[in-house]
């Protein structure tokens, strides 16, 4: 998150809000109805099992400046979650460093928690986000058949009109021409490239 616990951007994340006297407070152009606020504020993992954030999860130095030691990492949770536990975490007197060293392969300890989410609170977060939690991105081969069928239907238009010949725009990527090709073929129709360069399109034509 590359923020501490004192900063206005974990308050942010934490209580949803930042104060309009804050250092960090951005500026918005005049008339614009934005503001730094979150739908929901964000549970810390840590904080909830611990009762304070780690003493430090971040031990680095680079070259000759001074060591940075300080907490940086955290597990952001919604409120419905329950926090069962937290990875207990070294105080940093009882670490040798800067790291990486061959107990600890990488300048970021590592943070974990185990958490739940209580069946009865299932509707209830359901009914809280009303649809604000992203739609699942499609898998590639869903993509592609997507593409495929737009493509199609193009296709199968032309031939039941009165045109006798159609052309795809150059904008077309290797993957959609391909797909042109191989469906004008199936189909019983003409498909050549013409064109150079950045103007290279396919062009339809009926037998």
């Amino acid at each position: 998150w590359n923020f501490k616990p004192g900063d206005d951007s974990y308050k942010l994340v934490t209580t949803g809000d930042l104060a309009q006297d804050s250092a960090s407070y951005p500026a918005v152009p005049g008339g614009d109805p934005w503001s730094p606020k979150l739908e929901f504020p964000m549970c810390s993992a840590y904080l909830k099992a611990h009762g304070s954030e780690p003493d430090f999860t971040n031990f680095a130095q680079v070259e000759e400046e001074e060591p940075f030691i300080d907490t940086l990492d955290y597990i952001f949770c919604s409120p419905q979650l329950t926090v069962c536990s937290a990875l207990p975490l070294p105080h940093r007197d009882t670490v040798a460093g800067p790291l990486p060293i061959a107990s600890e392969p990488s300048d970021h300890i590592l943070v974990a928690a185990t958490l739940e989410l209580p069946a009865t609170a299932a509707k209830q977060t359901a009914e809280l986000y009303q649809g604000k939690v992203a739609s699942r991105v499609p898998s590639k081969k869903e993509a592609n058949d997507k593409i495929r069928e737009e493509l199609a239907t193009q296709l199968r238009e032309f031939m039941s009109s009165d045109k006798r010949s159609m052309s795809f725009p150059a904008s077309l990527n290797s993957f959609q021409r391909k797909v042109v090709h191989d469906l004008a073929e199936e189909l019983g129709l003409l498909h050549v490239s013409v064109g150079e360069g950045a103007e290279r399109h396919i062009q339809i034509d009926k037998q």
